[in-house]
């Protein structure tokens, strides 16, 4: 007896219209512009004498939403490469310091492949302690002294650390330091806008509210959708049946309803 599979009469084609993938894009969107975030990275990066074809702003905001989306490298953002002369320079007064150890038998599958030809095990510090060190801390300006603290530290940004990574650091996409640097920016940007999308949107759902990011990309971000237009308007029709699309529209009318910063 010969049983219909379940892609028995199944056609894909590509001719659908209207259609709208990762739509939880959207509430990135809108958590960056009701909290100011967008409006705020357009003043800070606007040079006078110079009008962009895109605002610097919108597209670094979009470049962030992207990464919370999942992209992990250049071919998922391609327009990172033509906006890395817009990111600057970082602040000034930072020192970098290296620490090198042996590594330990748990670190040596996630090695460099720097670090395996060296044979040494390399953690970086950026700080902004003074050469001087701090004022009433003795010894506050060795490197051994900053070391400790900002290891000691981190103890207490485990999750932290655990969402920059799902955030597209665990991996720099590019050779270019610059094009690095904007990466860091964004994947920060990225961070924070996931977490305030969390906070305003989600606040008193159990599940969502401090959920991790690749739960929120499962179940709300990567939700598909229909948009369709008429007079005048545009309508993004979710499925019914979605388990968390009451969530979703949830988080998008708390965001329409609070007031950007003015």
């Amino acid at each position: 007896m010969k049983l219909n599979g379940w892609d028995h009469a199944l056609k894909v084609t590509a001719t659908g219209e209207g259609l709208v993938g990762h739509a939880g894009a959207i509430l990135l969107r809108k958590a960056a512009d009701v909290t100011g975030l967008t409006s705020l990275l357009s003043g800070a990066l606007e040079e006078k004498g110079k009008s962009p074809l895109l605002d610097r702003g919108t597209v670094l905001v979009l470049t962030a939403a992207a990464i919370a989306l999942g992209a992990t490298s250049m071919s998922d953002v391609a327009l990172l490469r033509h906006l890395a002369p817009l990111m600057g320079s970082g602040p000034g007064g930072l020192r970098w310091i290296a620490r090198r150890v042996k590594p330990s038998r748990r670190h040596k599958k996630n090695l460099t492949a720097h670090e395996r030809k060296t044979g040494w095990k390399y953690s970086i510090t950026c700080t902004n302690i003074p050469d001087a060190g701090m004022p009433q801390v003795p010894g506050s300006h060795h490197p051994q002294f900053i070391d400790a603290v900002y290891r000691d530290h981190a103890t207490v940004e485990t999750d932290g650390v655990r969402t920059a990574k799902a955030m597209g650091l665990r991996n720099l996409p590019s050779k270019s330091w610059q094009v690095n640097a904007g990466w860091v920016i964004a994947a920060n940007i990225a961070a924070d806008l996931t977490a305030w999308t969390r906070l305003l949107g989600h606040h008193d759902d159990e599940e969502l509210r401090k959920a991790e990011p690749d739960t929120l990309r499962y179940r709300v971000w990567h939700l598909p959708a229909r948009l369709a237009a008429h007079a005048r308007q545009r309508t993004v029709a979710l499925s019914p049946d979605w388990p968390w699309m009451g969530a979703f529209i949830t988080c998008w009318n708390r965001l329409r309803g609070l007031t950007a910063p003015a």
